[in-house]
């Protein structure tokens, strides 16, 4: 690892990590240690390092001191709509835009107001009920219940009612943040309507005379403004803040995270599995229970604006098991995928209806990772990041605490593996005042680090050696002798080195140990377009690389900027392997090649029943 930071020398691991950045250009990285909060400020100095000063976030009054405490469930952060949003199984939703962590949603209140005939005023006969709200900055809340009717009467003279309720007070639920309150009135049981605002907390009586200004023609008392519930995790959504707890989803207003209609929530049919996690893919929002893939779209709007969310079951039948291990990235060949630590410890992509295994080829690296221990279950704490082309995993090796890492390299399918590396939560910087960063949040105290550089260098990577074969080329005909001229291979990675493995069957002549003689040549495909020259790349095919060879732009291959590589060696049969190791220069990456395998004296096509190709990748510093 590189540099550290030390937001507080505490015994608890670090939960979240999470970098917040505001539409003014402010920013701060947020660490979750224990039952607190701290945010820091970084930006690089003038030598390229990162600094942060770190400094607790207090809680506003309304927000229980029990916040956060205990062990047992992790905390999420996610940004939405220039707010940063803390949710944690058991807790209060909360927000935090700089200042006071605060908690989301506007609690009505908890008793109704009372009305009292008083003479004088205007107010025809008739039977009078009130209702209030509470209005804050972010919005206004359900109303309380009805006041006990209060009856007017016109020969009386008695024709006011004193509307009373009880003081709000700031340390109390709802909140610090509300300003004042929203009176409605109904007659004779109709609808309840806007007839009076007040902008203080001092005053509590407000006298409904029959006014003019309190008439009843203001807009009806809302009914769907309520608080949300508690949540295990949540995510912006197509305007949506959706939070998700046990088996059900919840979804706010769209462009009012606020409010939470009660009628806002799908159980998916999930035979009670709880949701594990969730990420956006395209148009979806995809969710994983611990065998099960399901996926939601946004679907009508009701005529008070209100988004109604669709759920699909999909073909997938593998789920995930760490919530933070979900991550879209995006996939060679093809559009984003999900990448998800799964039950089995394999790392799985979700492609928005199947899912595939991408870690098979790393089977007995795979194999270390921890799924239980006296101390619990820990798979379930493996984190991830997508960040420089590569999905980072960082899980427990045999161990109780997470111990090591994974990096996968999505252009061109290498795995490294890194140990040493403690890390409970990882997260990305990326702006112009803090560089584009990689930081990890220690598994066992309170430290957290810069990973890698931006060169993906580290201390302890070791690749993972795999080996990726093809389908024999046999054209369906295998005991068939078929004449091969060219194959094509798409080569991927910006970084690495692919080596070409032949697999030949020769059943025709298996008195043979070999067939001397033959080229294998790689070049580039004549519709293809490199863009640069010869001396740029390979350098001569020698010693482990083949012997003898040599680079060589053939005029019968097109162009003096062409590349070709050539290695002379026997062709085993039988299915013996033979490495080729032919690096695999940076401009040459997402090329197509053509493979030939020539007679060196004649010219002829090579003769074979089939061919199988092998291509392995690795990851070079």
């Amino acid at each position: 690892m590189e540099e550290y930071l030390d937001p507080a020398d505490l015994p608890n691991k670090v939960r979240a990590l999470h970098k917040y950045y505001k539409r003014n250009g402010q920013s701060y990285l947020l660490v979750a240690i224990g039952n607190e909060i701290f945010r820091g400020r970084t930006s690089l100095d003038s030598g390229g390092q990162l600094t942060a000063k770190f400094e607790p976030v207090d809680f506003q009054t309304d927000v229980p001191a029990t916040q956060f405490s205990g062990t047992a469930n992790d905390i999420f952060f996610a940004t939405f709509q220039d707010w940063c949003y803390a949710a944690r199984k058991g807790d209060l939703l909360t927000k935090y835009a700089g200042g006071l962590l605060k908690r989301v949603g506007i609690v009505a209140p908890i008793l109704a107001p009372t009305g009292t005939v008083a003479a004088g005023g205007t107010l025809a006969d008739g039977n009078y009920q009130y209702k209030i709200t509470y209005i804050s900055a972010y919005g206004e809340s359900n109303p309380s219940a009805g006041s006990t009717a209060a009856t007017t009467s016109v020969a009386a003279g008695n024709q006011t009612v004193l509307v009373n309720w009880a003081a709000v007070l700031a340390a109390n639920v709802p909140g610090a943040d509300i300003t004042g309150v929203k009176i409605y009135r109904s007659l004779g049981g109709a609808v309840y309507v806007h007839v009076h605002t007040i902008d203080n907390l001092v005053v509590t009586q407000w006298n409904d005379t029959g006014a003019a200004s309190a008439v009843a023609t203001g807009a009806a008392a809302p009914s769907d403004h309520d608080p949300p519930p508690y949540f295990k995790g949540v995510i912006g959504y197509q305007g949506l803040l959706v939070g998700w707890l046990n088996d059900g989803l919840y979804w706010s207003k769209r462009n009012s995270p606020e409010y939470w209609p009660s009628g806002n929530v799908i159980r998916l049919d999930s035979n009670g599995e709880e949701i594990i996690g969730c990420a956006v893919l395209g148009h979806m929002l995809v969710v994983f229970t611990s065998t099960q893939i399901f996926a939601l779209t946004a679907g009508g709007v009701d005529s008070s604006g209100n988004v109604f969310l669709a759920a699909r079951k999909t073909r997938a039948a593998i789920g995930a098991i760490a919530p933070k291990s979900i991550k879209a990235v995006p996939w060679a060949g093809q559009a984003n995928v999900i990448l998800f630590l799964a039950p089995d410890k394999h790392v799985w992509a979700f492609t928005g209806e199947d899912a595939f295994r991408v870690s098979t080829k790393i089977n007995r690296t795979i194999d270390r990772i921890s799924k239980k221990s006296v101390a619990g279950s820990l798979i379930t704490d493996a984190c991830a990041e997508f960040w420089d082309n590569h999905y980072i995993l960082c899980a427990p090796f045999k161990s109780n605490v997470n111990n090591a890492m994974l990096t996968l390299d999505v252009r061109n399918g290498a795995w490294t593996y890194h140990s040493d590396q403690h890390l409970s939560c990882v997260v990305i910087l990326s702006s112009p005042e803090d560089g584009h960063l990689l930081l990890g949040g220690d598994s066992r105290k309170g430290y957290v680090y810069q990973v890698f550089d931006e060169s993906m260098n580290t201390d302890d990577g070791v690749p993972i050696v795999t080996k990726m074969r093809t389908k024999s080329f046999d054209m369906g005909v295998p005991e068939t002798d078929k004449r091969i001229r060219k194959l094509y291979y798409d080569f991927e990675g910006a970084r690495g080195v692919a080596i070409i493995t032949t697999y030949v069957d020769n059943d025709t002549d298996q008195q043979e140990a070999s067939i001397p003689g033959y080229t294998l040549y790689l070049s580039r495909d004549p519709n293809s377009s490199i863009g640069t020259t010869l001396s740029d790349n390979f350098a001569a095919l020698t010693g482990s690389y083949g012997a003898p060879g040599r680079v060589l732009a053939d005029p019968a291959w097109g162009t003096a900027n062409a590349f070709q590589a050539r290695v002379n060696y026997d062709i085993e049969v039988i299915n013996v392997d033979n490495d080729r190791y032919i690096p695999l220069p940076a401009k040459m990456v997402g090329k197509t090649f053509a493979i030939e395998i020539k007679d060196v004296d004649s010219g002829k096509d090579f003769k074979i029943d089939s061919l199988s190709l092998a291509v392995r990748s690795e990851r070079v510093k």
